[in-house]
């Protein structure tokens, strides 16, 4: 949340209790999310691994979550996922 969404939510008389519970929300809402991309992503390593190749749908897909977890705050934990991605062939 940004300094001037807090200052928006307190000027249209949000208490800071209520702040700091939509806060809690939306860190507890961006953990989920990161636990099903860091999912997805495996899902898409596995199957590079299975058929020991990758399609240009999966890279693409798989880059596309791997930014949206970092914009989530994500802690590199895909990081070892997308190296081993990029170790595969495109070719399916």
């Amino acid at each position: 949340m940004t300094t001037a969404t807090i200052a928006l939510l307190i000027s249209l008389g949000t208490s800071v209790t209520a702040l700091v519970k939509i806060y809690k929300r939306i860190n507890d809402s961006n953990i989920i999310f990161k636990n099903v991309i860091y999912q997805s992503i495996s899902t898409i390593v596995e199957d590079a691994i299975k058929y020991n190749s990758t399609t240009h749908d999966d890279v693409e897909r798989a880059n596309v979550l791997y930014d949206y977890y970092k914009i989530l705050g994500g802690d590199g934990g895909c990081d070892h996922l997308i190296k081993k991605l990029e170790m595969f062939d495109v070719c399916r």
